[in-house]
C-alpha cells in the first residue's frame, strides 16, 4: 500500500511466481507439513504431509521426476553433511531453475553449492545442461556466515573449496 514501494514491484505474474517459489522452497524444506497456496481463487499448490523429501518432490513436480531421482548421502562431519536427491543424467534441464539448495534447512542461493553440483556431473553432462537437484547441507554453525544478505538466502562458507569438494564427491558417489 506504500506508493514508494508499489512503483518498484514487478508485474503481477512475476510477483505471483516469486510467491509460489517461496512456498515451494518451504514445502521442500519441511515435507512433514501440509501447504496450500491460492491466488485469486485458483489453487496454485496444495500438498499434504509427506513422509520424506522424495514423496514431497513427487507431490510438487509430478510422478515423472520420481523415476530419475538418485539419493545423495555423503560429506564430512566438520565440513558439511550432504543429503538429498539428484536426477539421473538422462533427466536434464536447460537452466538451473530445478536446483534447490538448503543449508541447515534454510533455502539458499549459493555458487559454491552449484559449483560442487556441476563438478560432480562434470564428465557426465554436456556443457549448457543442468541436473535437477534437491540438496540439503548440514554445516556446523561456526563454518558459515548467514548475515550476508537481509533475506538470508545468501551465505558464506569459511572453507569454500572444502564444501565444494564434499558436494562433488557425494554427487559422484550417487551417480
Amino acid at each position: 500500500n506504500t506508493p514508494a514501494r508499489r512503483k518498484f514491484m514487478r508485474s503481477e505474474a512475476t510477483e505471483n511466481y516469486h510467491i509460489a517459489s517461496i512456498v515451494t522452497h518451504y514445502a521442500l524444506a519441511r515435507p512433514e507439513i501440509a501447504f496450500a497456496l491460492t491466488n485469486n481463487g485458483r489453487e496454485v499448490l496444495r500438498v499434504s504431509p509427506a513422509k520424506d523429501l522424495r514423496e514431497r518432490s513427487c507431490q510438487i513436480f509430478g510422478l515423472q521426476i520420481l523415476d530419475s531421482l538418485l539419493p545423495v548421502s555423503g560429506g564430512r562431519e566438520y565440513v558439511a553433511r550432504v543429503t538429498g536427491y539428484i536426477s539421473a543424467p538422462r533427466e536434464r534441464r536447460t537452466n538451473r531453475d530445478s536446483q534447490y539448495f538448503f543449508v541447515n534447512n534454510r533455502f539458499v542461493r549459493d555458487k559454491t553449492i552449484a559449483g560442487g553440483l556441476l563438478e560432480g556431473y562434470r564428465s557426465v553432462l554436456p556443457h549448457g545442461v543442468y541436473p535437477v537437484a534437491f540438496l540439503f547441507l548440514d554445516v556446523p554453525l561456526e563454518e558459515i556466515d548467514v548475515n550476508v544478505h537481509p533475506a538470508k538466502t545468501e551465505i558464506r562458507f569459511r572453507r569454500n573449496e572444502a564444501v565444494k569438494d564434499v558436494i562433488a564427491e557425494a554427487i559422484r558417489e550417487a551417480l
